[in-house]
């Protein structure tokens, strides 16, 4: 991350808007495309009824749950910066 904030921050302001948000939306795709597997993975151990076995017997879904939720939040938070006034990069590489 170090040297993509060193390249966007030697861009011109329109550009980097340009392409910060382009990597938001690439984020997006990605965290939806991990979301919608969640929950294939999600669906498919309750179909299964399947178990984690390895100290008691616990409902795999339980655990895969997360994923979906998680990586839905994650879709919800880059389509923010996406349309959104704020940007994912400043313009000001190594000031926080």
């Amino acid at each position: 991350h170090v040297h993509i904030e060193l390249v966007t921050a030697a861009l011109p302001e329109g550009l980097r808007q340009v392409v910060s948000r382009f990597v938001a939306l690439l984020c997006v795709l990605v965290c939806v495309v991990l979301a919608w597997k969640g929950v294939e993975l999600c669906l498919r151990n309750l179909e299964r009824n399947d178990f984690d076995v390895r100290a008691y017997f616990y409902p795999r879904w339980l655990l895969t749950i997360s994923f979906p939720i998680a990586f839905g939040f994650m879709a919800v938070e880059f389509a923010r910066v996406v349309f959104g006034r704020e940007i994912l990069h400043s313009g000001e590489a190594g000031i926080h």
